[in-house]
């Protein structure tokens, strides 16, 4: 990332910077002791999907095509700024990815679910009294006749 003055005022002093890089595609810039407009230039190749957020009131930016390939803005404004620099397409494809793996996980699990509760044995209720295995407690075992709970067929 460089800062260049416009020609007209190549004589002039060019406002300090320091910046981070925050993603491939994500930069956030401070801009200090600007005092006339001035170049802000990323190595990055040149596309309608960057964009440039917290300038300050009464400065302003106008999109440029660098040495031929590389974005650029043409800032206009006094004193200092916290820029933020992005792309925003690679933002969009960085949430589809996530969401992408979310809903991955979100699927596998309920797989994982599926099966485990597939594979439990399983006792059904008993309708008819045929071919019926009778569950029997210690307490109920001198009960004169059962209940229609204790009746059970086990897979």
């Amino acid at each position: 990332m460089q800062v260049s003055l416009l020609p007209e005022f190549e004589a002039s002093t060019a406002p300090s910077m320091s910046w981070e890089r925050e993603s491939s595609s994500h930069y956030r810039v401070a801009i200090e002791d600007a005092s006339e407009p001035f170049i802000l230039t990323l190595s990055d190749a040149a596309a309608s999907g960057w964009s440039i957020a917290g300038l300050p009131q009464g400065w302003s930016s106008e999109p440029i095509v660098v040495d031929g390939y590389a974005i650029g803005w043409i800032i206009t404004g006094t004193g200092n700024a916290e820029l933020s620099i992005g792309y925003v397409p690679d933002a969009l494809a960085q949430r589809a990815i996530q969401i992408s793996i979310l809903t991955f996980v979100g699927l596998l699990v309920t797989v994982v679910a599926l099966r485990l509760r597939r594979s439990k044995p399983r006792a059904k209720r008993l309708r008819s009294k045929k071919s019926a295995v009778v569950a029997q407690s210690p307490s109920s075992a001198d009960a004169p006749h059962r209940s229609a709970s204790e009746l059970l067929i086990l897979d």
